[in-house]
């Protein structure tokens, strides 16, 4: 089997050199013909006249030890720790040879992979990684680490730099960053004199010390020599534009500086910093970018920047015009929902961002985008990251209530007021509380204007949050949920005298009927009874069981061999069912439960449903008022049961009429009303 390998071979002689070489041979080659290799390769390269075996020692590098190859028939290991080795003349040559500094060479190209590495993580924004390959290359990455501070205006640090940075301030990017250090620690005269010694040659140099010498000639009468300069200027541009639109803003020209500055886009973030520092700069900029076509990138740095120097309504303002823009990009609302939440300091989230969503896209499109695209965007994002680490430190798999979102077909409301705040309600939740939470929600529902199926479908969503944290308290205010939300515990507000009911959904934990947890039924009375509190006060309480959620459940009753038959099934479930109305009466001894019998447009269900309210009226005994969707429904909708048809206002009307019969002359109010 041919095999290459890639060696690094020292040769130390009356001169030293170094090869990185590639040998191609079998995998069981010998030390013999692998160094004869290397000797062949320095005579072609370096022409060496010591190629005898015979004349020289061969020594196996790993780190800084050396190990003598004297065997040399036999075979190289086919996996050696290290591939680096040193071929030495023998004794009678070393005497001749000056002292060994294989060590030291070693030492400079480990350092220059040092900096290597430290470029590419910086390049990364990785800062801290790069500081530390910097500073293992020791004074050669001084330079580069330099130019890093500088970058992050740490003047401190560069300042610290100094002793090793005058043996390289003949080199221009050098000499910028110290005069630009001293001006920063307040040193103007010191910064004077470091500029002085180029500006002659340097164009961002001589800007400089105009700006800083009182009697130096304003940068912005230099007239067309700004113009040829910029053209000429050496890769450390981004000094001399910081210059121009300094110069521009201490002289009042707000439109002049916010013009150079868009133009010199790549320098964008640096110049707009300083931009934002000026009021009457910072709202032009504003106006600006909102009539032009810029990047996503530019307007979040933009956005973050304003918000960093408490320009709090022009990040606003901007992410708005942004958004209107283009309002069928993800990024733009990510960016206005971002600017709304840092704005927030993490507080009344759900509010902020509905408020957002309501009031921009109502009467718009949001742009039918995919959620998971949504949520891996905020993900990536750094202002977001410690938000996705779960308590072992890994990032969140992709929530998979988001992902089944994909799958399903909700309406452009359910997108425009639930989903997406509902992704940032998920990566906050270490924050929201309970209680306020679910207000919030339902709030945000009420104003929607959802109907019957999609309430239900939200709810579902909520159902499969796998919990909601509080951080200050660091543990679960919410207890694990199931897979499916079977019941839904709703207060129907009836005003008689105008024949109009309206469902208020209260959600409250503990109705879920599947327990992940044991991976098993369980009515969690002891967890409802602490968290229903709220519906005490109730005088007219209806128990809905969620129909599409009923389907599911029965599905998996049924084929997963919970039961042995579908009639075992239905009777578990009705007993079940009453035991949570049981509940619901001794929470609330004064109102009157009515319970409503499920039913499904799927006539391939009506069998199971018809099997299921049997079960639930013999259970029921008269005990609490019985709405018997089934009989009454097939009784007045045959053909709808035809057509395999089912209008939802035809259910509600059923309910209403129920309780105007049953209920006559009463007026009930919920107590959350």
């Amino acid at each position: 089997m041919i095999k290459t390998r890639k060696y690094h071979v020292y040769f130390q002689g009356e001169d030293e050199y170094f090869l990185n070489i590639k040998v191609t041979s079998p995998s069981l080659i010998t030390y013999s013909r692998l160094f004869r290799a290397f000797l062949n390769e320095f005579h072609a390269v370096y022409g060496i006249s010591q190629t005898n075996l015979n004349d020289l020692s061969f020594y196996h590098l790993d780190g800084l030890n050396e190990a003598p190859v004297t065997e040399l028939n036999f075979r190289v290991p086919e996996n050696p720790n290290s591939q680096e080795y040193l071929i030495r003349p023998k004794t009678e040559i070393i005497e001749k040879c000056r002292p060994r500094i294989s060590n030291q060479t070693k030492y400079n190209q480990l350092c220059k992979k040092f900096l290597q590495y430290g470029q590419k993580l910086e390049n990364q924004n990785q800062y801290i990684g790069a500081y530390y390959f910097y500073s293992a290359a020791g004074s050669l990455g001084s330079v580069d680490l330099a130019k890093m501070f500088f970058k992050l205006e740490d003047w401190n640090n560069v300042y610290q730099l100094f002793d090793e940075l005058y043996n390289y301030i003949h080199i221009p990017i050098v000499n910028e960053i110290i005069g630009y250090t001293y001006e920063n620690r307040g040193n103007i005269q010191k910064a004077l004199e470091t500029f002085s010694s180029m500006k002659e040659k340097e164009p961002t140099q001589l800007v400089a010390y105009s700006r800083l010498s009182p009697d130096g000639e304003n940068p912005l009468a230099m007239g067309p020599l700004i113009d040829d300069m910029l053209l000429s200027t050496p890769c450390f541009e981004k000094s001399f534009t910081y210059e121009i639109v300094n110069s521009y803003l201490t002289s009042c020209f707000y439109k002049e500086a916010v013009e150079f500055t868009i133009q010199k886009g790549r320098f964008y973030s640096h110049n707009a910093k300083l931009l934002t520092t000026f009021s009457g700069a910072s709202s032009m900029l504003v106006k600006r970018l909102s009539s032009s076509k810029i990047g996503k990138t530019v307007v979040k740095k933009t956005c973050l920047i304003l918000l960093k120097n408490d320009k709090t309504d022009d990040a606003i303002n901007l992410a708005k015009f942004n958004f209107e823009f283009n309002k069928k990009d993800p990024r733009a609302a990510f960016i206005l929902m971002f600017v709304y939440f840092y704005v927030s300091k993490y507080k009344n989230m759900i509010d902020t961002f509905c408020e957002c969503l309501c009031q921009y896209s109502i009467n718009q499109s949001i742009g039918e985008f995919s959620v998971k695209e949504f949520y891996l965007i905020l993900s990536n994002e750094p202002e977001f990251e410690s938000l996705f680490r779960i308590n072992d430190g890994k990032q969140d798999e992709f929530p998979s209530f988001i992902e089944n979102t994909e799958q399903n077909s909700y309406s452009h409301d359910i997108y425009r007021f639930f989903i997406i705040p509902l992704i940032f309600l998920y990566i906050a939740n270490r924050i929201v509380t309970s209680r306020g939470l679910m207000m919030k929600i339902h709030k945000t529902i009420t104003n929607a204007s959802l109907d019957y199926d999609e309430i239900r479908e939200i709810y579902s969503i909520i159902s499969n949050i796998s919990g909601l944290y509080d951080n200050s308290r660091g543990k679960k205010i919410i207890s694990v949920l199931g897979d499916y939300t079977s019941l839904s515990l709703c207060n129907l507000v009836v005003d008689l005298g105008e024949v109009n009911a309206r469902f208020e959904p209260a959600y409250i934990p503990g109705l879920s009927l599947w327990d992940l947890r044991s991976d098993q039924f369980n009515f969690q009375r002891k967890e409802f009874m602490k968290k229903a509190k709220e519906i005490s006060q109730s005088e007219l309480i209806v128990l809905t069981l969620g129909r599409k959620d009923c389907e599911i459940l029965i599905n998996k009753l049924v084929l997963t061999n919970y039961f042995t038959s579908l009639d075992q099934a239905c009777q578990y479930f009705a007993q079940l069912y009453i035991e949570i109305a049981n509940t619901v009466q001794s929470i609330a001894p004064k109102a009157t439960i009515i319970i409503v019998e499920p039913f499904s447009k799927n006539k391939n269900f009506w069998p199971t449903f018809e099997c299921f309210a049997k079960s639930l009226k013999i259970r029921n005994s008269n005990k609490f008022l019985y709405v018997a969707t089934v009989e009454k429904i097939s009784e007045t909708t045959q053909h709808m049961k035809k057509e395999n048809k089912f209008e939802e206002p035809e259910f509600r009307d059923l309910i209403i009429t129920f309780i105007q019969k049953n209920c006559k002359g009463k007026i009930f109010r919920s107590s959350t009303d």
